[in-house]
């Protein structure tokens, strides 16, 4: 059976009133991706260089789908606005109350009369009711601090540390960084950027909650064929919001394990180097002789054992070529999932969790692994951002129409992960008229 229209405008009105807070928020998500998720203090010249180009592009294609999601939402809540004006008075039926109430009525050229209603937003409506979020969206900068680089590759080195620390002091060269430059790389700013997509994704996760809570608060309040249109539109909205999160943590992970994995060669690179360097220079001066020399002179000793240890540095580069290519592969498995972030393609796509598998394969933490493998699931699944409206609801020519058929509001498959999908198809509203 059919849904006959009834309609209670001040709820109506609420919820117009909700969306334009809740596009507040997704604004601010917005700004913070433009400001927080591109390079700011430099990845270095090493693998993470890589990164450079891939994350300005992920910012701007994600800041401009953030940015859709909330001018939909804006452009929704200044409808339903009108849509409460239309509904004030019931049994006329009219468009005489929110032709009376429209905003700047001099700049409208269009015919508008009972009948027709006026382009256009209207003035707020009066005595709405109060809907409140579900919750707040929190977006704090990212805690993740500043790290000296030099100091811990020299660190990781022990006694040969203390030689680099010398030769920089003396000449303002680190030779261990050169030694380990392909490898290294600002591996903070590459997690402080990562935990800056999550802190905007679950910002705008948070928004979809909230325009969520809100449709199902109106429900009972709103019935008919308008209403059934909107709470689809609704729907698709708010599961485009909600997967957004997933995403922004699945980012954060990958960029954080990346800049773990980058730091842990570093380290192990200037590692293998001591171990290499203790064997090679205790020919001719022993390393006990080389450790005295380093606390006995502040610049390392002579020119000789400088020039010694700067050889087998050089010499030594070649064998950590495999630590490279293990970096090199997990850079570029994040360079993969930075491009399906900024374009996804709306369908399943079998190779993205093959290409992810260099990064979740690795983890060892079974709970954390189980998490991001279902927020991978969700991610590679685009339904629900490929099905986003793309304007905002619009009311159609009879506001005041019954649901004609069908279910009284569409019935929707909720997977644990994925796309929305209605079980049968539901009628979406008209076009505004055209003036």
């Amino acid at each position: 059976m059919g849904e006959t229209f009834k309609a209670a405008p001040e709820e109506v009105a609420g919820v117009a009133v909700l969306f334009d807070d809740i596009a507040d928020d997704a604004s601010a998500s917005t700004d913070y991706i433009r400001a927080e998720c591109s390079v700011q203090q430099g990845l270095g010249a090493g693998v993470l260089a890589l990164l450079s180009a891939p994350l300005a592009a992920t910012a701007d294609f994600m800041s401009s789908r953030y940015g859709g999601l909330a001018a939909v939402t804006r452009s929704t809540g200044v409808e339903l606005n009108r849509v409460a004006w239309m509904y004030a008075d019931q049994e006329a039926q009219t468009y005489d109350a929110l032709n009376a109430n429209i905003l700047f009525e001099e700049l409208i050229d269009a015919h508008y009369d009972s009948y027709t209603p006026a382009p256009g937003p209207a003035a707020p409506f009066l005595d709405p009711v109060t809907y409140r979020k579900a919750e707040e969206v929190d977006l704090p900068l990212s805690e993740v601090g500043a790290e000296d680089i030099r100091q811990v590759i020299a660190d990781a080195g022990g006694w040969l540390g203390d030689v680099d620390d010398a030769i920089h002091a003396a000449t303002g060269w680190s030779p261990l960084l050169q030694f380990v430059e392909p490898l290294t790389g600002n591996w903070n700013e590459l997690k402080r950027i990562g935990d800056a997509y999550r802190i905007a994704a679950e910002g705008m996760e948070t928004c979809g909650s909230n325009v969520r809570a809100g449709y199902e608060q109106l429900d009972p309040h709103w019935d008919g064929a308008a209403a059934q249109s909107f709470t689809e539109h609704a729907e698709r909205q708010a599961a485009a919001m909600e997967w957004e999160g997933p995403v922004g943590r699945v980012a954060k992970e990958m960029c954080f394990f990346t800049s773990d994995k980058v730091r842990q060669a570093a380290i192990s690179g200037v590692q293998r180097l001591a171990t290499m360097l203790e064997a090679e220079v205790s020919l001719e001066n022993t390393t006990q002789a080389l450790k005295f020399a380093v606390k006995k002179i502040p610049w390392i000793g002579t020119y000789i054992q400088v020039n010694a240890i700067v050889e087998i540095i050089r010499q030594a580069a070649s064998q950590i070529d495999d630590l490279v290519d293990s970096v090199r592969e997990i850079v570029e498995a994040l360079e993969g999932f930075l491009a399906a972030m900024a374009s996804p393609s709306g369908y399943l796509n079998e190779k993205f969790e093959e290409k992810l598998a260099p990064i979740t394969d690795a983890y060892t933490d079974t709970k954390t692994k189980a998490e991001l493998a279902m927020d991978i699931v969700s991610v590679a699944d685009t339904g629900d951002t490929y099905n986003a409206p793309k304007s905002g609801y619009a009311v159609g020519d009879d506001p005041w129409a019954d649901a004609v058929g069908g279910t009284s509001r569409p019935t929707w498959k909720q997977p644990s992960a994925g796309s929305r999908t209605p079980d049968t198809p539901s009628t979406p509203a008209a076009s505004a008229p055209t003036r």
